[in-house]
């Protein structure tokens, strides 16, 4: 084989100067050339993404693009909305992540009615707000009803923002004093109250989404980065093992994520409930995974970039399973059907 014969996929990975970006551009270009599924001889070549004006006509040479980081650097954003429009297949497609992850409440709402276990919830509208200054412009804003939200949720529960990144403004609320305390904290946030799911353990599970691979992990949540990642095997039940899978594939496919975290906490039947799940950009930090789920980090990702590069799959400018998954969830049928009909749509990207 000549180099002659061999074409190059240029890949483009945007991340901040992080050990994960650097070591999966790393095993990307450590790549042997490869036959694609017509016979042809390719080359990964894999590079960070540099972030300059752009033409709003130009077109990228990458074939894929990983993206670590768009939600915090906004011209990005644009530029991967506009490559997508383009055909270029971006992970995570750039109209399901900016949007679900901006729009917690609304990710509960169509998992919930898929048949998804996810708490009781109720959304909060800001307690500030701005733009709202004169005393008429409050004119179809109306008194919370407290006690029937008490009533409906309980206590303890779980205050959060709906834009809900970096666990930040997470408050366990124990009673109604509690409660509006946080609320009045929580400023021009949209918030939601969920219910506590009483668990028998401390831990919970966050399972690791990357391209078809799905890794549960024991995990302690601790704000501002803190959570710790314990790795043992087969902590979990077979059978609810199997739910916590099926419930995150329904998730990813919902939003049409190939890239996500996914939490649940088990109850006392051994049934997971799941409480956070709009995360596409996954905590990816070496020393919080540790060595084994960070290997497992790279390789999965790694592994559905060589699977599109081998077999490019058609990539519309939305998700098509989006659409479909919301079809699904307006049928009149017990969430049970529902859900069994979005497992067998979402097990078509997974099943390989």
């Amino acid at each position: 084989m000549t180099r002659a014969k061999v074409a190059d996929f240029p890949v483009g990975l945007l991340y901040l100067d992080d050990e994960l970006g650097r070591t999966l551009t790393d095993r990307l270009n450590e790549t042997e050339p490869f036959r694609d599924k017509r016979g042809r001889w390719l080359k990964i070549v894999a590079e960070h993404v540099e972030i300059t004006e752009m033409d709003v006509d130009y077109r990228t040479k990458y074939r894929v693009l990983v993206d670590r980081c768009s939600h915090i650097l906004p011209q990005a954003i644009g530029a991967f909305m506009i490559f997508a429009h383009q055909g270029v297949h971006v992970i995570n497609n750039p109209l399901s992540f900016q949007y679900f992850i901006a729009t917690k409440d609304v990710g509960f709402a169509v998992c919930r009615a898929l048949g998804v276990s996810v708490p009781d919830t109720i959304v909060l509208p800001q307690q500030k707000n701005r733009f709202l200054k004169e005393p008429t412009q409050f004119r179809y804003h109306r008194h919370f009803d407290w006690d029937s939200i008490i009533q409906r949720i309980g206590f303890p529960a779980f205050l959060k923002p709906a834009e809900g990144r970096g666990a930040r403004k997470v408050w366990k609320v124990r009673n109604e004093e509690e409660l509006l305390h946080y609320y009045n904290e929580s400023g021009e946030d949209v918030m939601t109250l969920q219910k506590a799911v009483p668990s028998e353990h401390e831990w919970q599970v966050r399972c690791l989404c990357l391209g078809r691979k799905i890794i549960p992990i024991k995990y302690t949540f601790r704000p501002n980065d803190w959570s710790t990642y314990e790795y043992e095997e087969n902590f979990l039940s077979p059978e609810t093992g199997r739910r916590v899978l099926e419930q995150a594939k329904v998730i990813n496919r919902a939003f049409g994520y190939e890239m996500n975290s996914v939490e649940f906490i088990i109850d006392s039947e051994g049934e997971p409930w799941a409480i956070d799940f709009n995360n596409p950009v996954p905590d990816g930090r070496p020393k919080a995974l540790g060595p084994v789920y960070f290997n497992d980090y790279v390789e999965g990702l790694k592994a559905r970039v060589l699977e599109i590069a081998h077999d490019p799959p058609p990539y519309p400018f939305l998700p098509a399973e989006v659409n479909r998954l919301a079809e699904i969830a307006r049928l009149s049928k017990p969430p049970a059907e529902k859900f069994a009909l979005a497992l067998a749509e979402a097990d078509k990207y997974y099943r390989w």
